[in-house]
């Protein structure tokens, strides 16, 4: 699990993933989609998104896969907050 990159912004995070990549996986309202990827917002969706992948969350966020994402943060609102979400249900 390589070349992915995490946005992020003074209020959230997302990880982005090509569509295709989501293979079944149906993320959250809180999550957002383009015509190539989908980004999925940190607390709930990229967790589910891993599991559903067989990647152990712990993994992901404290080992060598975080290490390698590419990070980019924007000061204020992220373009993607710009973006259509996902259709799914929002959870509280």
């Amino acid at each position: 699990m390589s070349g992915y990159t995490f946005f992020t912004d003074p209020g959230h995070g997302w990880l982005r993933v090509q569509l295709d990549e989501l293979d079944g996986f149906e993320p959250s309202a809180y999550s957002y989609l383009d015509d190539t990827y989908a980004y999925l917002e940190e607390d709930c969706d990229v967790l589910g998104w891993l599991d559903h992948h067989g990647v152990n969350s712990s993994a992901f966020w404290n080992g060598d896969y975080w290490a390698n994402l590419r990070t980019v943060h924007a000061d204020g609102d992220s373009f993607i907050r710009s973006l259509a979400s996902f259709p799914g249900k929002a959870s509280a």
